[in-house]
């Protein structure tokens, strides 16, 4: 409350609408078709998906790195946000 959180993470409700829209647009199955082919890894495709997602240590040094990392967390899951942690 004293921080007003709330209302900031409001403010960038954009930010998350774009992660479950590109969520949505990048299903395992079209995931797995892409990287495939051998053209991009999953690290790679991942990331482009996501954009940059600072590891704990470092979230103070981003604009929004919480919130960013957070998002990915609760979206994509642990496992994608330790595969795409720079």
């Amino acid at each position: 409350k004293t921080f007003k959180i709330e209302e900031l993470y409001k403010f960038h409700e954009n930010i998350a609408e774009d992660l479950l829209n590109k969520h949505h647009e990048y299903p395992l199955k079209r995931i797995a078709d892409m990287t495939g082919t051998g053209f991009i890894s999953e690290k790679e495709l991942y990331k482009l998906i996501t954009g940059k997602i600072s590891k704990r240590e470092k979230i103070l040094e981003e604009p929004l790195g919480k919130f960013k990392r957070d998002m990915v967390k609760d979206i994509f899951g642990e496992e994608i946000l330790r595969l795409v942690e720079e």
